[in-house]
Formats: C-alpha cells, sequence, structure tokens
C-alpha cells in the first residue's frame, strides 16, 4: 500500500514549510502527493490555492513520481463553478508544460449521471485548451465503500457533495433503511457501461472512501472484481482513503 501525502495550501504558513514537508516526506520514501487548497476558511499564511505550490517548483526538485489534483463533479459548496473548471484547465496545463504525470482526483458522489456529464465536459474543455490529441490527465473517481445509509448521509453533508445526494436522501424517512447498509454497485455498473462506450473517457480508476471500514470495502471490491487484477488496468490501482 502506498502512501499518497495530501497537501493542503492553506495549511501552510509559506513555501519554506511546504519544502519542508517535501523534504521530510522523501526521506521516508513518499512518492505521490495529493495538492489542494485545503478546506480552512482562513490561510494559516500567505498560500490560498494548489496552484501556488504546483508553480513554485517543489514539484520537480523532489521528482515527485505523480500528482493529484481535487476535482468536484458536483461543484465545490464555497467556489464558484467558472473558477473551479479554470482552475483545472490550469493545472492540467501547467502539467502538460513540465512533464508531469497529473491526474484528477473526484469528491465521491452516488450517481454515475453528474459524473458522466462532468468528464463529457471536462474532456472538451481539456481538449479545446491542450488540442486535439492531447494527453489528459487520468480521472480518479470518488466512491463511497459499503456503509450505513446514516453514515453516508452525514458524511456527504458534511463534504458538501451536491446534486446525487437526492440517491442517499431518499432514505432519510425511514428509520429502518437508515440503519442499513449501501454498497455502489448501481453507480460502478453505470460508470464501468459508460467507459464501454466511451473508450476516449478520462475515467482510469476508483477511488474508495471507507466510511463504512477498511475490511468491508476491500472484501466488495474483491467480490466484484471478476477478472484478477482488474483494478491495475493503467498501474494506478484503486486506492482506499
Amino acid at each position: 500500500m502506498k502512501a499518497v501525502a495530501h497537501v493542503p495550501a492553506r495549511g501552510f504558513s509559506s513555501l519554506q514549510t511546504v519544502e519542508e514537508y517535501f523534504d521530510r516526506l522523501s526521506d521516508v520514501g513518499v512518492r505521490e502527493v495529493l495538492v489542494l487548497g485545503g478546506g480552512a476558511d482562513k490561510p494559516l499564511g500567505s498560500l490560498s490555492e494548489a496552484m501556488q505550490i504546483l508553480e513554485s517548483g517543489l514539484v520537480q526538485k523532489y521528482n515527485f513520481a505523480r500528482i493529484g489534483v481535487a476535482a468536484h463533479p458536483e461543484g465545490h459548496p464555497d467556489v464558484a463553478e467558472n473558477i473551479m473548471e479554470e482552475a483545472l484547465l490550469s493545472k492540467a496545463e501547467w502539467a502538460a508544460a513540465n512533464g508531469v504525470d497529473l491526474y484528477y482526483e473526484t469528491q465521491f458522489c452516488f450517481e454515475p449521471e453528474p459524473l458522466i456529464v462532468w468528464e463529457q465536459h471536462t474532456r472538451g474543455l481539456l481538449t479545446k485548451r491542450l488540442g486535439t490529441g492531447a494527453k489528459l490527465p487520468a480521472v480518479h473517481l470518488g466512491v463511497a465503500g459499503p456503509a450505513k445509509i446514516h453514515n453516508l448521509i452525514k458524511f456527504a453533508t458534511m463534504s458538501g457533495v451536491g446534486a446525487s445526494i437526492r440517491f442517499v436522501s431518499k432514505y432519510a424517512t425511514n428509520v429502518f433503511k437508515l440503519a442499513t447498509t449501501a454498497a455502489p454497485d448501481e453507480l460502478v455498473t453505470g460508470l464501468a457501461a459508460y467507459q464501454s462506450a466511451e473508450p476516449e473517457c478520462m475515467f482510469r480508476c476508483l477511488h474508495f472512501y471507507t466510511f463504512g471500514g477498511l475490511k468491508p470495502t476491500l472484501k466488495w471490491a474483491n467480490a466484484n472484481a471478476t477478472v484478477a487484477g482488474e483494478f491495475e488496468q493503467d498501474g494506478s490501482g484503486f486506492t482506499l482513503r
């Protein structure tokens, strides 16, 4: 299991403290980082956006093998959609110019439709910005592993998950259903069908949020993998949070 260190810009007082953090990560063998703006209302110092860290040159200096950045297919609770779109495009542009292996890691969702609409729209914007035939960032899809429905609603509300919360909220008035466990079968099946029909789509792997525990998530993933190594198609595998 490979550690992916989170680097929230708003949690660092300066680029110097980011460099000190990268230095320690390098010492213990971390090769991949997820660079975020961060959810703090007020920045700790002068950093407030992921791009400030990406453009500092520190990523190249410490030779991280792969860089993840956050994506919010159903919107960000605190940032306008046009600003989020421009941020995704700018990061992809930066990665292409610097030869960096970049991927988008999404917030978790419950329905395939919002993800599909977002992927089509984002792919179109990236193709227009980077050019036809350009290598586009892979998308690691956020998926909530098997968990009690009341926990899914709680985490979705805390995380600002958007429209697909309807999928879970329909259980909110039934106290018995709230105590049952929901698994992402329908979500993954819908996304797989889309991926099969759209081979150029950016979906590459699943990123599991283990709200119901690590073991139940692993058990579900293994039970639903029809081919050994199914989650290793591009070497990125599936990840757990």
